[in-house]
């Protein structure tokens, strides 16, 4: 057995059927049959001209040698039909992988289920912030109604209040740091929520 048959060029030529003579082609086979690592480089480098054939990276030599070895080879041709298929599987795949969110977000909608759940959710979502908001407003407005429960600080009347009298005092004004603190407060959160 001659050792310059078992490198990656030699098999790829008798793969490829380019080889010719009589007595080199019944050495390969032989090796074919007895080595066992001769055999696995045959067949790794069979899938590699498969796929390249396959995905078109063939030379134009390459690829009319190729297509001659496969008139005669019927499982070569089984091999390259399932490559072929799963390369057109992959194909498929990456297409409905591709598809977008805005089309994702339409096929969602169009079950009439899905979109009557979604407005509902949004309307308990409107619901639920427009009576959290009011809630603070008149937590507000209840303590300012407890601040001048006994008397207004302006002459007009305030809608909404219970009536308390205008107190007009001489002098100082009698509101200690802590109801005025309290008031900004007040007044601040009202032009907020404003």
């Amino acid at each position: 057995m001659n050792n310059s048959l078992n490198n990656l060029e030699t098999i790829r030529e008798y793969l490829l059927g380019r080889i010719s003579v009589e007595t080199t082609l019944e050495e390969i086979e032989e090796l074919l049959f007895v080595n066992e690592d001769f055999c696995q480089k045959a067949e790794i480098l069979e899938d590699e001209l498969i796929n390249d054939f396959v995905f078109g990276n063939l030379s134009q030599i390459d690829l009319k040698d190729f297509e001659k070895t496969l008139q005669n080879n019927p499982s070569r041709r089984a091999k390259v039909q399932v490559t072929q298929l799963l390369k057109e599987k992959a194909q498929v795949q990456s297409v409905e992988e591709r598809t977008s969110l805005f089309d994702s977000i339409k096929a969602f909608f169009r079950q009439p289920i899905y979109a009557g759940a979604f407005a509902l959710l949004l309307i308990v979502i409107l619901v639920g912030g427009i009576y959290l908001l009011r809630t603070n407003n008149l937590d507000e407005i209840a303590q300012l109604e407890k601040i001048y429960e006994k008397e207004r600080p302006i002459e007009p009347r305030i809608s909404g209040f219970e009536y308390a009298p205008l107190v007009v005092t001489r002098g100082e004004d009698k509101t200690t740091d802590e109801q005025k603190r309290k008031l900004r407060l007040l007044e601040t959160k009202l032009l907020e929520a404003i």
